[in-house]
């Protein structure tokens, strides 16, 4: 989602209604439907009530993780999201509602093209 906004975050669409086009595509995950507009007032600056901090977020992915390792298959996946969400722990976000991650995502530095 955060990649997405920074993708798209120049043509200045209101976050709302970014979020409602991304939600209503065969695409649109329905976790986005339920919290999108609090993903929406993360990426204006709002800062939404923590329903589910991304502490915990952190601990469902390390068991999640742990699990798959004990089965001996690998989440390639889930682990770099572990990456990405230690980060924004790192920075700031811990205590945070996870909606707040997109906003995380796309604060994150750009890149050049080559």
């Amino acid at each position: 989602m955060g990649e997405a906004y920074a993708l798209s975050r120049h043509l200045g669409y209101d976050t709302a209604w970014l979020i409602d086009l991304l939600a209503d595509t065969t695409a649109g995950p329905n976790l986005l439907r339920a919290r999108g507009p609090a993903v929406a007032k993360a990426l204006a600056g709002e800062e939404p009530p923590p329903a589910f901090s991304v502490e915990t977020l952190l601990k469902d992915l390390k068991t999640m993780i742990g699990e798959a390792e004990r089965l001996g298959q690998a989440l390639p996946l889930a682990e770099r999201a572990l990456d990405v969400y230690e980060e924004a722990s790192r920075s700031g976000f811990a205590g945070r509602d996870a909606s707040t991650l997109a906003a995380f995502r796309s604060s994150r530095g750009s890149r050049t093209p080559s």
